[in-house]
């Protein structure tokens, strides 16, 4: 960078009260700065919390946030991020290599989306020694996957993602890392880019786990600013200041309580991971999707068992005659198309296992409709999953139709406790269209 290293202007977002930096704001005032204003941005997504993606404004706010720094990393401003558990919100989109990312999400001020996996460990690849990573000796979180969906190109040519990795957990999962965008003009020879340009870094660095994110903030504040701050050494703990051990006495109450709450809390978080899993049944399609039904499907009491290699992709089992009936699932952009119901069809032309089955349904077609239309409160949004023909040769061939949207009803009624036993037996006596009604 041009300015002088101590001179170097800072903003902070997401946590205040920093001496050290020029400016700190929190998370509904990030869009009232200009971002290109600053040599660095230190952003705290530990205190970005669910609530905010829930306000459609907010999520404005991100979008206005991204769209600066996708162009001023490119001048001279660097990011540094404390990282989050991605908290993802809304359908999904699939990107041109295939990845997916949400509607919105905590990393939706990020150029990319980042999608970190909540989990615990207090194992390295490499034990974190110096700098800032010797306030962690634990980690929460590690990045599974990114996409590239949400990136906004300078030169609309090709782009290149550089990852340095700084840290690793034990099964080599990212925790700490740097990115740097490289970008090619859009004329260039195979193997010869041409006119690249190079963005400036975004670090990701984890929470710490033995000093508050506060104190995190105000060490990065401190190296930036070239202030350092020596430790003192081990004999100055034999030396009391007044009223140093009643404050000690304080620290070790509230850890022990912060222990219990942050147990508590992650309770709850894995409880509530474990409820809206089901949503996905409105949102993906794929082995994604197929994992979900099947889970909802047993949920439901139902015998799931996987398909023949190469066949089906699920065998569900009657509770009452004990059939083994064949499934194929599928989620498409439109209505679940005939071609899908010719593929199950054809899996029936075993006259043998179609005499074993006993209910009057001999296989189940489960279909995400519409996928990446959104849904109101009420489910509503979205046009009808299967058109008359499909519904017609179904009834004929002795097929259910079943749209994952009425197997949300059922799974959301059963977790209210309402009795789902018509809805189970309908999928495999009821040829043609399903739907869930109570009782």
């Amino acid at each position: 960078m041009s300015r002088n290293f101590l001179d170097k202007k800072i903003l902070v977002i997401g946590s205040i009260n920093h001496p050290l930096a020029d400016k700190c704001v929190g998370w509904y005032s990030c869009d009232s700065v200009y971002l290109g204003d600053y040599h660095l941005i230190i952003i705290n997504l530990q205190s970005l919390y669910e609530s905010y993606l829930e306000d459609q404004e907010f999520h404005k706010k991100l979008g206005k946030m991204r769209a600066q720094i996708n162009n001023i990393i490119f001048a001279n401003t660097e990011v540094i991020c404390i990282t989050a558990p991605t908290i993802n919100k809304g359908p999904y989109s699939k990107d041109k290599n295939g990845s997916y990312y949400p509607l919105t999400s905590n990393y939706h001020w990020c150029p990319i989306y980042l999608n970190f996996v909540r989990e615990f460990g207090e194992s390295f690849e490499e034990e974190p020694r110096k700098g800032y990573f010797r306030f962690i000796t634990k980690w929460t979180h590690y990045l599974d996957s990114w996409s590239l969906g949400l990136y906004e190109f300078q030169q609309k040519g090709r782009v290149d993602i550089d990852f340095s990795f700084l840290l690793k957990n034990l099964a080599k999962k990212p925790i700490a890392f740097k990115i740097t965008f490289v970008e090619y003009d859009s004329l260039y020879a195979p193997g010869r880019p041409k006119d690249p340009i190079y963005s400036h870094q975004i670090l990701f660095l984890p929470p710490p786990t033995e000093i508050t994110v506060q104190k995190a903030i105000d060490f990065l504040l401190q190296i930036q600013k070239g202030i350092k701050e020596s430790p003192l050494p081990e004999w100055a703990n034999n030396i009391s200041i007044s009223g140093e051990d009643k404050l000690k006495k304080k620290i070790s109450k509230v850890e022990t309580l912060l222990k219990k709450c942050e147990a508590k809390l992650n309770e709850y978080k894995e409880k509530l991971e474990d409820l809206t899993k089901f949503k996905r049944l409105l949102t993906t399609d794929g082995k994604e999707l197929e994992n979900i039904v099947e889970e909802s499907l047993k949920f439901l009491g139902i015998e799931v068992r996987p398909g023949p290699e190469g066949k089906e992709d699920k065998i569900i089992i009657d509770p009452d005659t004990n059939s083994e009936i064949p499934v194929e699932v599928t989620g498409k952009e439109k209505s679940i198309p005939e071609n899908k119901l010719n593929q199950l069809i054809g899996r029936l032309a075993d006259e043998e296992r179609i005499q074993k089955i006993k209910c009057k349904c001999q296989g189940v077609l489960i279909g995400n409709h519409y996928k990446d239309e959104p849904l109101d409160s009420n489910l509503q949004g979205r046009k009808k999953p299967f058109e008359p023909n499909v519904v017609e040769k179904a009834k004929i061939s002795k097929i259910c139709l079943l749209s994952t949207l009425e197997l949300f009803k059922a799974v959301n009624a059963k977790l209210a406790g309402e009795d789902v036993t018509d809805f189970i037996k309908s999928i495999f006596n009821q040829p043609g269209e399903g739907a869930f009604s109570k009782r």
